[in-house]
């Protein structure tokens, strides 16, 4: 879910379409795309969020290299009327780029329906970061490929890729732009293994694109163990700070550079349970034009 200074919010029901409602519930607009994962702004005010399709009988004038039907990964973008301006088939980036190699990286040549790319995140370079990346330009789009481990920028076309690493994160989240070139990470990994680098649970990674060099910031140490197998999110606070999601155990925290942590919330749903979460953010009350949250009684 996203929100607007107005209180406006848009959000996605997992491959189930888009929707915009104003602060008091009232629908602006509805899309019945197959949408899924965040939707994050794009400068322009309009979205950018994953959207897939399933392709029963494969393109053969496209040199795919499996055998049977699969579930292709888009790139979507939306103006802010909730109109669909643009799509690009993650399979077809790829062959672009002369990745298809990458395409059956994992040995198998069937395909599997539930997806060969798993696009959980597309977020878009802002003009305000574009300087701290010179081999970047404003409105490049950093994407996050859970089942290839691959996170990877392109030109705003989604025709050129123009960096991509994989791991050290598994199965990874919610990528983001930071100051000083670099991309953050929420790593879900693996908790087989209390210790080690093969588990120890998930953690949170920055990676500097200038000289490829990952950085652990909290998570996979004692004293810092958190782990979700699916989901999670994190946000870089003004001072340093980080918000964690720790979406499959219900909770959100706040820790600091150090690994302290400063406050958290548990999702509780009974003595006994707690209930996912799967994202929370920050927002400066500035950012927020409305001063009264009232709404009609009907």
């Amino acid at each position: 879910t996203i929100i607007t200074p107005e209180g406006d919010i848009v959000f996605t029901f997992e491959s189930g379409g888009m929707v915009r409602m104003d602060r008091c519930g009232k629908i602006k607009w509805a899309d019945t795309d197959i949408t899924h994962h965040s939707p994050n702004w794009m400068a322009d005010g309009g979205i950018v969020v994953s959207g897939g399709y399933y392709v029963d009988k494969p393109n053969r004038e496209i040199p795919w290299p499996f055998m049977g039907p699969y579930w292709e990964d888009l790139v979507f973008k939306y103006d802010a009327d909730g109109k669909k301006t643009f799509e690009k088939p993650m399979t077809e980036l790829f062959i672009e780029n002369g990745m298809q190699a990458w395409l059956s990286s994992t040995g198998q040549f069937q395909t599997r329906v539930n997806g060969e790319f798993h696009l959980n995140e597309v977020e878009e370079l802002s003009p305000e970061l574009a300087a701290d990346f010179p081999m970047f330009k404003a409105g490049d789009l950093l994407i996050s490929l859970r089942n290839r481990n691959m996170i990877l920028v392109t030109d705003a076309e989604v025709k050129t890729i123009k960096w991509w690493k994989v791991g050290p994160w598994i199965r990874q989240h919610d990528p983001d732009f930071e100051a000083g070139g670099k991309i953050t990470v929420f790593d879900n990994h693996s908790d087989d293994s209390p210790t080690g680098e093969h588990g120890g649970g998930s953690r949170i990674w920055s990676v500097d694109v200038a000289t490829d060099v990952a950085t652990t910031l909290y998570g996979g140490r004692d004293g810092q163990r958190m782990y979700s197998p699916e989901r999670g999110t994190h946000q870089r606070q003004p001072d340093g700070n980080i918000m964690i999601t720790e979406a499959q155990q219900g909770r959100s925290f706040e820790v600091t550079p150090a690994g302290k942590i400063v406050w958290e919330y548990v999702n509780r749903y009974d003595q006994n349970q707690i209930a996912w979460l799967h994202d929370a953010e920050t927002y400066d009350p500035s950012f927020f034009k409305v001063s009264d949250w009232t709404c009609p009684a009907n």
